[in-house]
């Protein structure tokens, strides 16, 4: 809505002067300067790309605002509010523009004197349902968040292979100390193990690459042991197979970046966050400039709105509806 200078209204429990207008539809309008104006305040968004379905997720409009813009009364402004896919950015007259975004590339900032310009995020690639996120809008105080996107990798299985050769224990060992030692083999309780080629009793005199273990769990017993050490071995002929490890592709998906409501991209083939011409404040209620999801083409066009009055001013400074 356009208000003329020096109409009353209320904002934040007080009254103050001034007034605001607003275009929301893409299109070509003039703004006349109201009388007693002398600066203005104005943001512009640009618009949002769509996405290409089953492809990429489409990038995310910059936006932009600028503060007491100086202006007189009568003065004709040309105001260009982009549509999706037009090319074109938001414009206000020469004063200040923001660019619309085009395929999966989000729209870079502006710049200029007094400008203040965040950049879209980009849309992400899709893949067997995996990312294909919009892009998010710029905002007031940060950039547009990137839309999630695919990634693959290699996933691993490991299969056990047959072992080779056959149960075939083989005994040998002896005593290295007193003759009234006695080891017997005790073969009922002989158990396979693949892992144990070498079964050691006591450790003394024992090679170090040797595996020792106590001679009981070998499946032995000792008979007529007064003292001294021992030493028996057995070795099996079945061996292990071991293991083989093959890899094949996987795919999965990378998080958009942002923060809810804050201007976070797209998830799975959704648009991202748009934005709001009604100030910070407005930042999670908008949804001009979005870029639209792989399987979601509904990016959003642009906006433009200013505003005047005592104290107003882009991004928090009374800038919202009145």
């Amino acid at each position: 809505m356009s208000l003329p200078s020096g109409k009353k209204l209320l904002i934040a429990g007080r009254k103050v002067k001034g007034g605001e207008q607003s275009y929301l539809s893409p299109g070509s309008y003039i703004f006349t300067v109201p009388a007693g104006v002398t600066s203005i305040s104005a943001v512009a968004i640009g618009a949002g790309a769509n996405g290409s379905y089953g492809a990429y997720g489409g990038g995310g409009a910059a936006l932009a605002y600028r503060n007491n813009i100086p202006v007189t009364a009568g003065q004709q402004i040309s105001i260009v509010v982009p549509s999706v896919g037009s090319g074109q950015p938001a414009q206000v007259g020469s004063l200040l523009s923001a660019a619309s975004a085009s395929g999966q590339s989000g729209a870079p900032a502006s710049s200029g004197t007094g400008v203040v310009s965040y950049a879209g995020g980009p849309g992400g690639t899709y893949y067997s349902g995996y990312g294909g996120g919009g892009g998010a809008s710029g905002g007031y105080n940060v950039g547009g968040g990137t839309g999630a996107a695919y990634y693959s990798y290699q996933q691993p299985t490991v299969t056990q292979n047959p072992d080779t050769g056959s149960d075939s224990w083989t005994f040998t060992g002896g005593l290295a100390a007193y003759s009234d030692t006695k080891i017997e083999p005790f073969a009922e309780s002989i158990t396979y193990q693949p892992e144990l080629y070498r079964v050691v009793g006591d450790p003394k005199g024992v090679p170090p690459d040797t595996k020792r273990y106590p001679w009981s769990y070998a499946g032995f017993y000792a008979s007529y042991m007064t003292s001294g050490y021992y030493q028996y071995e057995m070795t099996n002929g079945r061996q292990s197979g071991g293991t083989t490890t093959t890899y094949s592709t996987a795919y999965a998906e990378a998080a958009a970046s942002g923060s809810a409501g804050s201007g976070r991209g797209g998830s799975s083939g959704s648009p991202g966050e748009g934005v709001a011409p009604y100030g910070l404040a407005s930042r999670s209620t908008g949804d001009y400039g979005r870029g639209g999801g792989a399987l979601s083409t509904a990016a959003t066009s642009g906006a433009v709105r200013i505003i005047w009055g005592k104290d107003r001013a882009f991004p928090s400074t009374q800038a919202g509806q009145i």
